[in-house]
């Protein structure tokens, strides 16, 4: 017993080295979603801002759902993202592939707490 207590009150520098390292590397993850986020989104915008609005819709649908189960992104921005990819859908020339992707947006559970939609 008193050799487990000693190694006990004593700390493991290897366990504690390791657990750093955790710590460094979750920091790196999240700087790269961080920067990969940016990235799309502001592929999104660009598309959004050429008149691209069927694929700046995929985009913004993408970017809505991509990130929905992390806390990397703040759920209000998930819903900015599914707003926009709504108003893209709606701006795009009429054809089918618009309407898949109205189909694809409307049948996201989110829809009914964006605000711009009446319930």
């Amino acid at each position: 017993r008193l050799l487990f207590s000693v190694v006990e009150e004593g700390g493991d520098s290897d366990n504690e080295a390791m657990i750093g390292g955790e710590k460094k590397e979750k920091a790196k993850d999240e700087r790269a979603i961080t920067l990969m986020l940016r990235y799309k989104s502001t592929y999104a915008r660009v598309l959004d801002a050429n008149r691209k609005f069927l694929q700046a819709a995929s985009k913004y649908h993408d970017l809505s759902t991509a990130y929905l189960h992390t806390d990397a992104v703040d759920l209000d921005d998930l819903l900015n993202m599914l707003g926009r990819a709504i108003t893209c859908a709606i701006l795009a020339p009429s054809s089918a592939q618009r309407q898949r992707m109205l189909g694809l947006v409307y049948k996201d559970e989110r829809l009914t707490q964006l605000d711009a939609l009446p319930e």
